[in-house]
């Protein structure tokens, strides 16, 4: 519990922290409460960990999901936890490895689109352009650090790829 209190100051204490982990067992045991795979008794915690870790510039992992038979539970809880904004999922099973890569990789739609936000705003830098939309819809800061971010998991999952910056 003191981590998690803590989350933002563990985050934020020297360089060498690069993510944090969210134990969910040990927690719950701390927090005198039952582990259940909704996990409602560990969304604050969650909630915490991730905007400590993110207001601090590092990954942030989420808890394993325990049931190594359930992998529709699996995939259940993956994606909640992506939707919260953790970068990644601990595995305490091999039969849990390929949902968890499969849930948190972009895809290639996304990917694509992540090329595509990029190359126009490259050539609306070309042309002077202070606002720029693509398919209908503005393009702005946060939707080119999104596209920013795809990019560079691209990156990690297949090597360089060709820049678009």
């Amino acid at each position: 519990t003191m981590g998690v209190e803590n989350a933002f100051l563990i985050a934020g204490c020297d360089e060498r922290v690069v993510g944090m982990v969210l134990g969910a067992e040990d927690l719950t045991a701390d927090l005198r409460c039952v582990r259940t795979k909704e996990g409602a008794e560990i969304l604050y915690c969650r909630q915490r960990l991730v905007t400590a870790a993110r207001a601090c510039g590092v990954d942030v992992y989420d808890t394993p999901f325990t049931d190594v038979e359930d992998i529709e539970g699996l995939y259940k809880d993956a994606r909640f936890a992506k939707a919260l904004g953790f970068t990644g999922k601990v595995s305490i099973s091999p039969r849990h490895v390929e949902g968890i890569n499969e849930v948190f990789s972009p895809t290639q739609a996304e990917i694509d689109y992540a090329h595509e936000v990029m190359e126009t705003i490259r050539i609306a830098k070309e042309q002077g352009k202070g606002v720029v939309s693509l398919r209908g819809k503005m393009i702005d800061a946060p939707i080119v650090e999104r596209a920013r971010q795809v990019i560079e998991m691209e990156k990690a999952m297949f090597g360089e790829v060709e820049d678009d910056e």
